[in-house]
């Protein structure tokens, strides 16, 4: 069904891995400097963050749609081993950030950050925990009863959370259509109604609405370039010349978009011409057999921490600018820049990066495979 066979080498090479890991790490940087020249009371440049989303979306698609394409011919379900890969990977760090920002907006005066509505108290905590921050129906109940109570967001400091809940339930539903859909497995326990239940709503809501307008329908395109990827990674068809045609369409494409709409937002045609960039450069250097590396440890090393540093930059931010700046300040934003990168660090380093251990034991715990068995996989 899906054209894959045992033996297709889609593997990434040392050069495409370098690109997506600087694509990461940059893309982490652009969304802390854009937060951080608002915090700042600097300027406003939405273009930085909306730039830095698209790309994450694209790369979540495209790497989570490799990664399933690898377990295809493995023995056994490989639905549960998948989604306990992925809640691992996104709650190891992520809990530990929603603690942060509470500890944070407890001890300091920090005031109101983000959108009208709901983003302190315990319920706030417990939906950011259940992935459930700017639900859907919470939307529509707002809209109905006209009370903005009903708009439960992330919790204040820690607002950039919103887009870690869409991408997560936009897993459950791509591992659901991919392994029971494509790959045949059974589920016979009824619990899974209530990820069901949650995740709809998310995804269709996220292809119209939401602050992103159009997410889930962009990681659809990475997904899309991922498998294009793995089904035509051969050296018989690879075709290195088509994907240089591809860049050049996606340049052209993309200026014109701007030059006609004069500016950047989450508008499909533009994202899809970014997509064609993106994902042209990275099939051309898999044709190339350099390591970059004289580039990969200062572009690994910051990537390694990039999804920590998305979570803790704002709330970091926020407190030294409170606390201590008081003012527009360019020299000071530099400078909680380069802190929130340190502290980024440490928290990888306290958290984010055992997220294999965190797998092993929910695998465990869920007897779906021993712990000392569990090894990591791309994604």
């Amino acid at each position: 069904m899906l054209n894959i066979a045992p033996d297709t080498p889609y593997r990434i090479s040392p050069a495409q891995r370098i690109y997506l890991d600087f694509l990461r790490a940059v893309a982490a940087t652009m969304v802390m400097v854009e937060h951080g020249l608002e915090i700042f009371r600097i300027k406003s440049v939405s273009f930085l963050g909306i730039s830095a989303v698209t790309v994450f979306f694209l790369l979540s698609g495209f790497l989570i749609t490799v990664a399933a394409c690898r377990r295809i011919y493995l023995p056994g379900p490989q639905l549960v081993p998948f989604m306990i890969d992925r809640t691992a990977r996104i709650y190891t760090p992520y809990v530990p950030a929603i603690a942060l920002a509470v500890a944070v907006n407890t001890l300091f005066s920090v005031g109101h950050w983000g959108q009208p509505g709901t983003n302190t108290g315990l319920g706030t905590i417990i939906v950011n925990l259940l992935m459930l921050e700017d639900y859907p129906l919470f939307q529509i109940l707002a809209r109905l009863t006209n009370n903005d109570s009903f708009r439960i967001h992330s919790y204040n400091t820690a607002e950039p959370f919103w887009t870690v809940s869409i991408e997560y339930w936009i897993y459950f539903a791509f591992s659901l259509a991919f392994f029971v859909g494509a790959r045949k497995e059974n589920i016979t326990n009824p619990l899974i109604i209530f990820p069901i239940m949650i995740f709809v709503p998310v995804v269709i809501y996220s292809s119209f609405a939401n602050a992103g307008q159009c997410l889930s329908l962009v990681w659809l395109i990475g997904s899309v370039f991922g498998y294009i990827f793995v089904i035509t990674n051969r050296k018989s068809d690879y075709g290195v010349g088509r994907y240089y045609i591809l860049v050049l369409v996606g340049l052209v494409g993309f200026a014109g978009r701007i030059l006609k709409t004069g500016e950047l937002t989450y508008e499909l045609q533009t994202i899809a011409f970014i997509a064609m960039c993106l994902f042209g450069i990275f099939m051309i250097l898999g044709a190339n057999a350099g390591e970059w590396k004289f580039l990969s440890k200062p572009i690994v090393f910051v990537a390694s921490y990039s999804y920590s540093l998305y979570l803790v930059h704002n709330t970091i931010m926020i407190v030294i600018y409170t606390q201590i700046v008081k003012a527009p300040s360019v020299g000071a934003m530099i400078l909680a820049c380069i802190f929130a990168h340190v502290f980024a660090y440490a928290f990888y380093l306290c958290f984010e990066r055992h997220h294999y251990r965190v797998g092993a034991f929910m695998a465990a715990f869920l007897k779906n495979r021993p712990a000392r068995s569990y090894v990591p996989r791309l994604g």
